[in-house]
């Protein structure tokens, strides 16, 4: 449901700028998140 909700939040960018920036910390996020739980693994 995150990722529904932030892919919401990248398809209603006003500009181009705000959707990099909305990607960009997406990203971030998923990458923060995803290499503990790898290392956990």
């Amino acid at each position: 449901m995150a990722v529904v909700a932030a892919l919401g939040l990248v398809a209603a960018g006003r500009t181009a700028e705000d959707r990099l920036v909305l990607v960009a910390g997406i990203l971030a996020w998923v990458v923060g998140l995803g290499l503990p739980l790898v290392g956990i693994i």
